[in-house]
């Protein structure tokens, strides 16, 4: 039992850069799912596959409404077309 146990602390440790990916809604998470799985075994893959998870790119939900003006906005949209904001999310 102690043996699995060990295992799956070992696996979760492993995937930890995709499952933050995923947690966090990140714009990119099946790439950074894609890095883990492949470079996650070297220190350098699996370190550049959590720095890059832990960074701030967010999916941005259809028709989702700017903070500072309320104009509906497209998915993936990084300014909003209807007052110039930028968002940083």
């Amino acid at each position: 039992m102690q043996e699995h146990a060990f295992l799956a602390l070992i696996l979760a440790a492993y995937f930890l850069p995709a499952l933050i990916g995923y947690a966090r809604h990140h714009l990119n998470a099946h790439a950074i799912a894609v890095l883990n799985i492949t470079l996650g075994w070297t220190a350098l893959g699996w370190i550049a596959a959590l720095v890059w998870a832990m960074t701030n790119a967010k999916k941005r939900k259809r028709g989702e409404l700017c903070s500072r003006c309320g104009g509906r906005v497209e998915s993936f949209a990084e300014v909003c077309p209807h007052c110039g904001a930028t968002f940083t999310e």
